[in-house]
């Protein structure tokens, strides 16, 4: 019988627990499973749900942040040549495409 998703569009605690949804054994990759945010198999805490697409866009969001946060301070400022601006822009664009990969290869 197959299990499928609760109304909710949530899972049971069964179906979280299977090794198919866990890549690797620590990353929970579940696309019937609705929610982003899950708790862990062993231990204390939780996990994101690296099938659901807001995961994603926070690991960016926090990249993006943390580029600005680095500019604000001064470290692409005026006294810093071009080339630190150039990094910064391409170590934002280099993790978008790796979130976009790490995704990806978590689909297979």
């Amino acid at each position: 019988m197959e299990n499928k998703p609760a109304q909710d569009g949530r899972v049971t605690e069964e179906e979280r627990l299977k090794p198919e949804n866990w890549k690797l054994g620590v990353f929970y990759y579940n696309p019937r499973d609705k929610a982003f945010f899950v708790p862990k198999r062993m231990g204390f805490g939780g996990t994101f749900n690296l099938a659901h697409p807001l995961p994603a866009v926070l690991l960016v969001a926090a990249i993006i942040i943390i580029a600005l946060a680095l500019k604000a301070f001064g470290v692409s400022g005026a006294g810093i040549n071009a080339n630190v601006r150039l990094y910064v822009i391409l170590a934002v664009i280099v993790a978008a495409l790796a979130v976009y990969l790490f995704r990806w290869f978590l689909r297979r």
